[in-house]
């Protein structure tokens, strides 16, 4: 997709070139990074909470749910963000509001990803709880690493902000993961989910 790891220390020029020319790429990565992925977050992580609720386990739920949701509202508010970035400050050629929109789109990845670290760690409880060992590994390793990297991007610590290039990676899996989890659930509702 188009280059736009413009990394933590990126200057407001960097950001106008790197953004100047380049709305309807921007527009794409903008909806596909934060837009619909936001959605789809929402949506796996109500699944999983509803699978942590038959399971008994309600306050797994609500940490579920409430960070998943917290998360993907934050993505969706990102997205307005980027596009707002891509379409209308870019063109306008003010480098000064282009870094204040892109350092307010980090911000909030740094919120959304310790979010998102919070909701794998539900999904680490509701897989110890429920006996589904892989979901217990792949959010063990999200929320190790996606609260490593949003750490990182928040006190401006390259190589920690670095570990993104795993965390996104694990969260990739945790996602899918988690649905088949919720899926598989809703099917069967044993006392056990592991497979």
């Amino acid at each position: 997709m188009w280059p736009t790891d413009l990394g933590v220390h990126a200057t407001d020029a960097a950001i106008l070139s790197t953004y100047a020319g380049s709305a309807a790429p921007a527009a794409v990565q903008a909806s596909l990074v934060h837009g619909i992925a936001g959605v789809a977050l929402a949506v796996v992580t109500t699944g999983l909470a509803r699978t942590a609720q038959v399971a008994s386990a309600g306050r797994i739920a609500r940490l579920i749910l409430g960070a998943g949701l917290a998360a993907a509202a934050t993505s969706l508010i990102q997205w307005a963000l980027d596009l707002y970035l891509a379409l209308a400050v870019a063109p306008s050629g003010d480098a000064g509001s282009a870094g204040a929109v892109l350092t307010a789109i980090n911000r909030l990845d740094d919120v959304k990803m310790l979010l998102l670290a919070a909701s794998a760690l539900g999904g680490l409880l509701l897989g110890r709880r429920t006996g589904a060992r892989w979901l217990t590994a792949v959010s063990a390793a999200l929320a190790l690493t996606i609260a490593a990297s949003g750490i990182g991007y928040l006190v401006l610590i390259p190589p920690l902000a670095s570990l993104a290039f795993i965390s996104g990676p694990v969260l990739l899996i945790w996602v899918p993961s988690a649905a088949v989890v919720a899926s598989h659930a809703a099917r069967h509702r044993p006392s056990r989910l592991d497979h």
